[in-house]
Formats: C-alpha cells, structure tokens, sequence
C-alpha cells in the first residue's frame, strides 16, 4: 500500500469501554474505506492511546504530512486548548513533518440530516414547518388558542413553542423570577389537563460545558433540527454543566402536554453521560406513565454514516493546507 497520508482520528475517550469500542470500530471501518491511507485512532483523556503518544509515533514512523481529525462534535475546551498545546509540542519536536488540523463535525448540514434521521426513528414527523401561518402537507394547523391559553394560564412558554419565535418573553421573565427555573417546576405543580399543543415534543440532549459558543451551538442545532420537523416543538437541553438541564427541560415540555416524546442524545457514542440520560428519562416516564417517550440511539449507527462528513472535513483541511503553500 502506497503510503500518501497519515490520519489519526481524535476521539474524546470515555471510561465507559462500550463507547471506546464503537469509537475504533468506526476507525477500522475508516480505514476500509480508505486504503491508500493510514488511519490511527487516539483519545484526548480517559483513554489510551493518548493523543500526544499518538502523534510521536505518527511523527517517527509515517509520512510527510498528517491530519488530524477530531471526532468531535463541537469547537469547546479540547479543540481550543488541549489538542493545539499538545500539538505545539509535536511540532516542535518534528519540525520536519506537516501537521494539519480538521475542523471538528460541528453545525453542519450533513450533522443536522443525521440528527433527524434519529428523530424520525422516534415517530417525529419529517417535512418543512409552517410558513406564513400555513402547516405543511399532513399536518394540522397550529392551535393559536392553545398558545394563548397555555401563556394566560402558566405564564411560560418555550421558544420552542413558536416556529417564529415572537412569544419568548413571558417564559424568560417567568423562568428569571424564578431563579432560573418555571415557577410550574420550581412549585412542583403539575401541569394541568389542557389540548396538547402539539401531539410531538422533541428533547434534544447536548453534554454541556463552559464554552459560551459549544453551547449556543447545541442550541441552534436543536432550531435546525425543528425546521426539518415539521413544527414540532424542539426543547434544547444538556446534561452536565450548564442550564437548562434535562430534568427542568423534561418537565416544561410536559406543560404542552404531548401525547408523545422523542428524547434525541446529542453524543457519537453511548458513553457515561447518555446512560445518565436513559437513568433519568426512566424516572420521568415512571412519573408520567400518560406520555409515551422513546430515547433515540446515539449518532454514529455502526454503518458509517458519518464518513462523508469525516472526509469533507479532511478534503477541507488539505486545501487550506494547499492554498496556504501556494
């Protein structure tokens, strides 16, 4: 095998072993698919090989350049600190070999298709939500009074609520008297027996982190997600670190009172945090036993469905590379 490029796939590492090996599956299933290149796999933490021993190998035994490819979702503390101050240190070391770094998948259209593919397993219709107050072939219109009665009667609403979002302020101001939370959930006061507002909710569950820009991305992601939904209401949410959290986010999807929810775990693999997801949608169900709930899988489906964006991603840091030498 004629040796023309050196990847080493950057994974986060868990200390859940399922996830670290549905992580190199998707490496060696890479590599079958690129056999004029050499494919080596590596974590940030948690796991071994690290990615510093990685790239000292690379260094010592490939070829002249190597890319470096985060499997990662989002641009957070890893792909701004820990990976360019371990590489600062590689090339320093081997000044003579080219290192590049690809972008991470981030907000991408092909990233958003994956997502609603795992929605559309969960029930969630597919198709463009309402324009200029019309609903989409197959679906009911929305039920303005029930929007109206849903804010007389709790005073919130969520943004997801809206497709226009132009009635998000009677929830924030609710949710900041509050603390942060909806006095509905703060009270413990359960919703009341009203139309639901839409048959469908959408819990879309991203990590969380200290990252202000990881965040609001997670965010818009879960808006991308709704426009391909259909209208249906999409509540982003996380898991760890920050707010809003998967508990608070479960209970203010119940005020529109679905008959059904879709919980969509914004992870490549099923690690630590997408058990402590199942560990909490099985209390909420126990709790709500009148709303059925299905948790999607997690993204990567064993079948390489996210190859095409993995070699975009490579084929864009090779022409930066390219455009830069000449």
């Amino acid at each position: 095998m004629t040796r023309t490029l050196d990847v080493v796939i950057v994974g986060h590492g868990s200390p859940e072993p399922l996830a670290n090996e549905q992580f190199e599956k998707l490496t060696a299933a890479y590599q079958e698919r690129h056999a004029d290149w050499v494919i080596h796999h590596t974590y940030i933490e948690l796991a071994e090989p690290l990615l510093e021993q990685t790239l000292r190998r690379v260094a010592q035994t490939g070829g002249e350049t190597v890319v470096l490819l985060p499997l990662i979702l989002l641009r957070a503390g890893h792909m701004k600190h820990d990976l360019p101050e371990s590489l600062s240190r590689i090339r320093a070391a081997f000044p003579h070999r080219r290192f590049l770094v690809a972008e991470p998948l981030g907000v991408d259209a092909q990233m958003v298709e994956i997502i609603r593919r795992r929605a559309t397993e969960c029930g969630v219709p597919a198709g463009r939500p309402f324009v200029n107050g019309q609903a989409p072939v197959g679906h009911a219109p929305r039920d303005e009074s029930a929007v109206r009665k849903a804010e007389n009667s709790s005073g919130i609403v969520s943004t997801a609520l809206h497709s226009d979002g132009d009635r998000d302020e009677p929830a924030r101001r609710a949710a900041t008297a509050a603390g942060g939370v909806p006095p509905a959930i703060a009270n413990g006061s359960k919703p009341s027996h009203r139309k639901p507002i839409s048959d469908t909710a959408v819990i879309f569950v991203g990590r969380g982190c200290s990252d202000a820009d990881a965040n609001s991305n997670v965010c818009k992601l879960g808006r991308l997600l709704a426009e391909d939904c259909g209208g249906v209401p999409v509540f982003p949410c996380f898991i760890g670190v920050t707010r809003p959290s998967l508990e608070e986010t479960l209970h203010l999807a119940a005020l529109t009172r679905p008959r059904h929810m879709a919980i969509i775990p914004y992870f490549l693999f099923h690690g630590v945090l997408v058990k402590r997801i199942h560990e909490q949608i099985r209390q909420f169900r126990a709790a709500h036993p009148e709303c059925s709930i299905q948790i999607a899988r997690h993204l990567d489906d064993g079948q390489g469905n996210l190859f095409d964006l993995m070699n975009k991603r490579v084929a864009a840091a090779l022409m930066v590379s390219e455009g830069a030498h000449g």
